[in-house]
């Protein structure tokens, strides 16, 4: 489109149609096809324009006016209006002319559009999954208050349910998702908002509330069921169920809900399923409909009706040959238009024909446009068909294993080959790709070549119900189809014709019913010995009827036995249902149709219980199909007189009434509604009864009498509407042929009776010599509308005595399509016989020593027939039937007969008797009871054909009206206005006919023109669209896996969920829920645990609550059986007042830990680890465990105390005189090393989704820091939701940093020790010798002394050591002006020895005893600062916590 010249500015003259105007994009394809220039195409464009102008030899007599360029002359503009007014005078003066007669306006019949939008549907494509086995059970800890001191509210936390249980329901037009889960072990402290309930990241509350609804139950040690009763409150308002527990399923093998585990997943493989992508198999191909009109007898209408529908006006349509079809198999020749069974293996081959129809015939038309659409036909099919794709071929399951390598190329005119094995077999229908349709052609609904899907679901654990929910989208359209349903009959066409009067159908567009099928297989994964699937659907197979491109939901529910099975769902082509549910000789087979019923409103229907103890049931019914209900209304011929108006008799006004009604006058009830029936006929006594598919058909009676409803019914005799009970429909049999009674005749064919048994039970029942026993109504059993034949009622059982009698019964026939075979085939030259009677292989016995087997006996006749194809004489068999002494045959007439609606359904109401009291309401003057007809005359006259329209009216007060049609008249048409005038003058305004009974122009009965199109595999027309042509119309959307669980006795237990907080759903898929993601709910209050201390920091020692307190929560992991290790750690093992302690000085500075423990973690070790997180020392005293707050505390209100005095916090001193092998470690350089702290930590939002703070935090650049410090990540967001204890955390760590540098390691003595616990501050003070790293240096080989601080002159002991050397040396080291001349010193490093007494403070990290019996004591060094606080009176205050003016915060 880009090459398209645009316009440009210039202006060209509009006297050139060549002009360099815009070229259209149709002009740009002519250009480009032939390669020319824009100035090439103008240049034509020129040429073709002068070429155009040029006068043909009929102008030879007519001047020729040119335009020279020249202006007129004052003489020349005078002429032309003198000539302008002169002619029109002559034309106004010259005599009427005869004028041609006018064809009448062309007419076309209505265009009908069927519905094009309908509402989204959707369905989940995705679930959670169940968890799995030894997953760990959280336990949430949660709090949501305020801070202590502060407004703020902080705390709670999401949290995701584990699901236990789950299962999708298929609803029709939708899916319902029902999942259990467990937020965490033990009970919360309160239930979840509704307002805080969330599926993946999206929250409930923005759902629609009729599309869900919650359920919530904390469970204690004894367990429970969610029932409905447990429903959160404003958590949806999903309809509730018949059952009360929510979270039951029902078990088809005890017809109830039963407590079942389920777990429902969506298959991501082999879940499409289908027959799909169809190629013609001999499809002839049809041209549109449309109807010819042939006026003048013009030869070229003649032409084009005969290439549509041949020239006879009552043909539907003329076939093309399909040029495709499937042609051969490799072992044996296949007759065209034939049934053949195919083996596995066999290879079957394909042909695509190059011929084509001869395009000049029906001149001037032509057959170009039916060879293009041949050619389209064959390269869609070549484009379909793959190699290792599978297909169905009938009833066969083929592979393509060879196809010609290029594409299909119209111009190249050579056939192509395409070449299947066999991998499944069937019988399958063989058709030459030229043959001649009118002679055989294969139908829609006939055996064609389609791609096929075929769905596994497999179990994933052992179960015993397996239920597979499918997801169907089936329907037809046609797109400005002809409107055959209002073609006239050929009479009227005619007329037409005779007339000249052009006629047309209007367009169709709409969509039509299809039916899609399929059979459901399974065989059993642990026996291996099993690979071939076995039918499981009671020898039935499964359909889905659709007419929209909606999708539709159902379930299959299979019973099993405990196991894990495969399930196949095996697609069905529309041919083999054709063959097996269509053909009227056949038995009567019900299909299972899915409807989509949900369980809730109906049972599924049970299909199958075979003796593998399979229950098979569907959401359904089962039905009949007929020929009507796979055919589309749309291709009948119904023979209304299009194009002129519809008229009928009139069924309903716009309006019954005008004017006000006093309120007095009405009905009074005089007797209470009642419905009566004779018990012993039916019949209706006393009510109402409405044909539920013909409403208009209503029977009412009072105590036997029928009413007339125009006038009664709803009058003097009332039904409430909304209540009523539906009766359904009851059938009978009607006879279709009553042949007289045969059983003698030795024609076999010529038998018709059945024969009864003494009791008068059924015996045996021929009809045309075929036994049809299995197809007969039993004499003596109720009706069976399954059956096609009965006793003929009325008809007296006939009595045969026989003695010893034999009857013969004598027949040939070697033609098995002419019925069944009969005969011995005796083969010329070996002279190896075979008899047959009725299709079975019998025993002859000779005719001069007759045995008789079972009273039986067959011989060989004399007359014979020669069989070419067997080379064979094949003679006459002759059945004898011997009849022994003394026996009485019982025969009766049989009829065959069809199924017929004996009553049809009905609504039935009860009906109430009312009076009108007359007296005390009486009608106006004039206004009582009369009938009136429309106004005929002056200006509100009916203008209208109809006539005898009559209507009833009354009048209880002035200007006050009612009236009911009691003469509905005839050729009324919907739409038209009618007017009444009553006896006081007054006139109906705006009354219109708004329903007529149409009145049909009755034409000959025409076959439809396209039956069957609802099972049909390849569309007859190009115009119809089905939902199969482009791939798969289902998908096993949801399987769920049901476990009945057993004790050892096989009782049913009951999953009571113990000791867990329950969270369940019911939802239905839409929009905005297609992806299930995990079930989640805001928790505002954790599970109840030992409160240490009430919400006041008071302590307590009876309160059990919810708490984010980290000391209450590791108490409670340390001493609960159920949440910790309070079975292995006895109780009076912890320190419960150190525990309190810790649990107020958490309190107290705002240390919250609103968290989820769902890792498996040793307890200690996630108590040590999260202690210090909340500046808590986790420790051993007196051999009971404790949490100890790391720094100084205000023991009155448990705040950190940076102004405490840690001399007073000290707890043992150690000198050199209780202490030995003092080791002194000093931290590594990058240990020590400022840095910046990015602290991440959790915000939270009431009921909604938290996240993710950051805070930025350095010493300032006056206090060591600095830009280039480098980041270290402080992750908080697993328990903090504080940014006050994000920060205070934060400060902390990096004085931590700043100010420690090194540790200790002694022994002691345990009584020196035994004061001391891990967390305690201890003052050690010492003259031993040791070394510090700020004391280090070096001397380079003349004398230089580097050291890390710096060395004044003067001499000083120090350790050196040289390298090479292996022991440290002790020395004098003189320095002067940074160097020294001895010698001794140059090319070592040394350390000074520190020998002054160091009195520092530690605090205790660890207590261990070695195997001397020494306590190992470590500590680190606690960095101090010293205060004056009075004269003389200094303190030591922890510098680590001397915060003020240290930081700078940076987000």
């Amino acid at each position: 489109m880009a090459s398209i010249q645009r316009p440009s500015s210039d202006m060209d003259s509009l006297q050139r149609a060549y002009s360099c105007r815009a070229l259209l994009p149709a002009e740009q394809q002519i250009i480009d096809a032939l390669g020319l220039t824009i100035d090439e195409y103008w240049e034509f464009c020129r040429l073709a324009d002068c070429k155009a102008k040029e006068r043909g030899d009929q102008y030879a007599l007519i001047p020729e006016i040119v335009a020279t360029g020249e202006p007129l002359t004052t003489f020349q503009i005078v002429s032309l209006i003198l000539g302008v007014v002169s002619t029109a005078a002559s034309i106004l003066l010259q005599p009427d002319l005869p004028t041609p007669e006018k064809a009448p306006p062309g007419i076309r019949t209505a265009d009908v559009r069927g519905q094009t939008k309908f509402a989204d549907l959707y369905s989940f494509d995705s679930v959670q999954d169940l968890a799995a086995l030894g997953t760990i059970i959280p336990l949430i800890f949660a709090k949501r208050q305020k801070l202590l001191g502060d407004t703020e509210v902080v705390g709670g936390i999401r949290v995701k349910g584990l699901l236990l249980w789950s299962q999708l329901l298929s609803k029709g037009s939708h899916q319902e998702l029902k999942m259990l889960t467990t937020l965490g072990l033990s009970a919360l402290g309160a239930t979840p908002d509704s307002a805080g309930l969330a599926i993946g990241d999206q929250l409930l509350r923005s759902y629609q509330e009729a599309r869900y609804r919650a359920y919530f139950l904390d469970n204690d040690k004894d367990g429970g069921r969610i029932n409905v009763s447990n429903s959160i409150a404003n958590s949806g308002n999903l309809s509730t169920l018949e059952h009360s527990d929510v979270f039951e399923a029902f078990d088809e093998k005890f017809n109830e809900y039963r407590p079942l585990t389920c777990g429902t997943r969506t298959p991501s493989s082999q879940s499409v399923f289908g027959c799909h992508s169809p190629v013609s198999n001999g499809h002839p191909y049809f041209l549109p409909y449309e109807i010819v009109q042939i006026f003048d007898n013009e030869q070229s209408l003649r032409e084009k009706r005969d290439k549509i529908r041949t020239l006879n006006p009552e043909s539907n349509l003329r076939a093309y040959p399909a040029r495709q079809g499937m042609e051969k198999i490799n072992r044996a020749n296949v007759t065209s238009g034939q049934v053949h069974v195919v083996e596995v293996g066999d290879i079957l081959t394909y042909r695509g024909s190059a011929i084509r129809e001869n395009p000049d015939l029906f001149p001037p038309h032509g057959l170009d446009d039916v060879n293009t659409a041949t050619d389209s036909r064959l390269s869609a099919a070549d484009a379909i068909i793959s190699v290792g794709d599978l297909y169905l071929f009938g009833a066969a399951l083929l592979k393509c294993i060879d196809r010609p390598a290029t594409p299909y190329e119209a111009s190249r005119g050579l056939d192509r080959e395409y070449e299947f094995e066999c991998i499944e077999p069937g019988s399958v229908y063989f058709q030459n790709a030229d043959h001649n349709p009118l002679e055989k052609a294969n139908n829609p609904f006939g055996q064609t070549l389609q791609r096929v899907d075929i769905a596994t679901v497999t179990n994933n654990r052992v179960c015993d119900q397996t239920e597979i929910g499918i997801k169907s989208t089936v329907f037809k359209r046609i797109e400005n189809f002809a409107n055959v349903n209002s073609e006239p009959p050929l009479e009227i066409l005619e007329d037409f014709e005779k007339d000249k009067q052009a006629f047309s159908l209007g367009r169709v567009s709409t969509f039509q019913t299809r039916y899609s099928f399929f059979e459901l297989q399974y065989r059993k994964i642990e026996d291996p010995s099993t690979t071939a699937f076995t039918s499981i659907s009671g020898g039935r197979f499964f359909g889905v009827k659709g007419d929209n491109p909606q999708p539709q939901y159902n379930t299959i529910t299979i019973s099993h036995p405990p196991g894990q099975y495969e399930f196949r769902l095996l697609p069905v082509p529309g041919s083999t249902i054709n063959g097996l549910y269509l053909q009227p000789d056949l038995p009567v087979k019900q299909l299972c149709l899915l409807t989509g019923n949900p369980a809730e409103e109906a049972r599924p229907h049970v299909i199958s219980q075979d003796v593998n103890n399979f229950v098979v049931s569907f959401s359904g019914e089962l039905v009949l199909l007929s020929e009507n209900t796979v055919s589309n209304d749309e291709f009948y011929f119904k023979r209304v007189e299009a194009g002129a108006p519809v008229t009928g008799r009139v069924q309903k006004l716009s309006h019954t009434n005008m004017g006000v009604l006093p309120d007095a006058v009405r009905w009074e009830l005089v007797e209470s509604p009642k419905l009566e029936r004779d018990a012993a006929t039916g019949e209706l006594i006393t009510g109402v009864e409405i044909q539920v598919n013909d409403t208009s058909q209503i029977e009412a009676r009072w105590e036997g009498r029928l009413l007339d409803n125009r006038l009664e019914l709803n009058n003097a005799y009332q039904y409430d509407p909304t209540n009523f009970t539906t009766v359904s429909a009851t059938q009978k049999f009607s006879p279709i042929e009553s042949p007289d009674l045969e059983y003698e005749d030795a024609v076999l064919s010529a038998h018709y009776y059945i024969e009864t048994n003494p009791n008068g039970t059924l015996k045996t029942a021929v009809y045309a010599g075929n036994d049809v026993t299995s197809q007969t109504q039993g004499p003596t059993l109720a009706d069976d509308f399954s059956k096609i034949y009965r006793v003929k009622p009325g008809t007296e059982r006939t009595e045969d005595p026989n003695q010893g009698t034999v009857i013969e019964q004598t027949e040939l026939n070697r033609d098995l399509t002419q019925g069944a075979y009969y005969g011995v085939w005796v083969k010329r030259g070996t002279g190896e016989s075979q008899a047959w009677w009725n299709n079975e292989i019998v025993t002859l016995t000779t005719e001069d020593n007759v045995v008789f087997t079972n009273n039986v006996a067959y011989v060989q006749g004399t007359n014979f027939e020669f069989s070419e194809i067997n080379d064979a004489n094949v003679y006459e068999i002759v059945r004898k039937v011997f009849i022994p002494d003394n026996t009485v045959r019982y025969f009766q007439p049989i009829q065959k007969v069809e199924v017929v609606e004996d009553k049809p359904a009905v609504y039935r109401y009860a009906l109430g008797l009312y009076d009108f009291n007359f007296e005390e309401h009486q009608f106006v003057s004039g206004g009582g009871p009369a009938n009136y007809t429309p106004l005929t005359t002056g200006p509100k006259a009916y203008q209208g054909n109809g006539s005898g329209l009559t209507v009833n009216a009354s009048s209880f007060a002035t200007g006050q009206w009612q009236w009911i049609v009691v003469n509905k008249g005839t050729g009324y048409e919907v739409g038209e206005t009618v007017v009444f005038q009553f006896a006081d003058g007054t006139t109906t305004d705006n009354l219109q006919i708004t329903e007529i009974d149409v009145e049909f122009i009755q034409g000959k009965v025409r076959p439809p023109l396209n039956i069957r199109d609802g099972i049909a595999d390849y569309p007859k027309f190009e115009l119809e669209k089905t939902s199969h042509q482009d791939g798969p119309e289902h998908q096993v959307v949801f399987v769920n896996e049901l476990v009945r669980l057993v004790d050892e006795n096989l009782a049913q237990v009951e999953t009571k969920y113990e000791d867990l907080s329950l969270l369940g759903l019911r939802v239905l898929a839409g929009k905005d829920w297609t992806s299930m993601g995990q079930l989640s709910a805001y928790i505002k209050e954790g599970i109840k645990v030992e409160r240490l201390i009430d919400d006041d920091g008071v302590a307590t020692t009876s309160l059990t609550a919810s708490t984010n307190n980290f000391a209450e929560i590791a108490f409670n992991l340390l001493v609960s059986p159920r949440l910790g290790a309070g079975k292995r750690i006895p109780r009076d093992t912890i320190d419960r007042d150190a525990m309190t302690i810790a649990a107020k000085f958490c309190r107290a500075n705002n240390f919250r830990f609103d968290g989820v423990i769902g890792d498996r973690t040793p307890i200690r070790q996630f108590i040590q680890d999260n202690a210090a997180f909340c500046l808590l020392d986790f420790s051993i005293v007196g051999g009971k465990f404790a949490l100890i707050p790391s720094v100084p505390y205000n023991s009155q209100n448990f705040k950190i105390d940076p102004s405490a005095d840690i001399n007073k916090s000290v707890k043992a001193l150690f000198t050199d005189g209780n202490m030995k092998d003092m080791q002194v470690n000093f931290l590594p350089t990058q240990e020590r090393q400022v840095f910046k702290a990015t602290v991440a930590y959790r915000q939270e939002k009431e009921n909604g989704f938290s996240s993710q703070e950051v805070l930025q935090m350095r010493f300032k650049d006056g206090k060591g820091g600095s830009d280039n410090d480098p980041e270290e990540f402080i992750d908080l967001t697993s328990f903090c939701t504080n940014r006050g204890h994000a920060e205070q955390l934060a400060e902390h760590k990096l004085m931590l940093r700043k100010h420690s540098e090194h540790n200790i390691s002694f022994k002691t003595t345990p009584s020196s020790a035994l004061s001391i616990a891990p967390g305690d501050y201890i003052k050690v003070i010492s003259n031993a010798s040791h070394t510090t790293r700020f004391n280090n240096g070096s001397v380079d080989q003349f004398g230089g002394v580097t050291s890390t601080k710096k060395l004044f002159d003067g001499t000083y002991t120090v350790f050196f050591w040289k390298p090479g050397q292996t022991e440290v040396q002790e020395g004098d080291l003189r320095i002067e002006g940074g160097k020294t001349g001895d010698e001794t010193f140059f090319g070592s490093i040394f350390t000074i020895k520190l020998t002054n007494e160091q009195k520092r403070i530690y605090k205790v990290t660890s207590l261990t005893i070695d195997d001397d019996g020494f306590v190992d004591v470590t500590g680190s060094f606690q960095k101090t600062y010293m205060v004056k606080v009075r004269d003389d009176v200094f303190e030591a205050r922890l510098t680590t916590l001397r915060t003020n003016g240290e930081f700078e915060v940076l987000a």
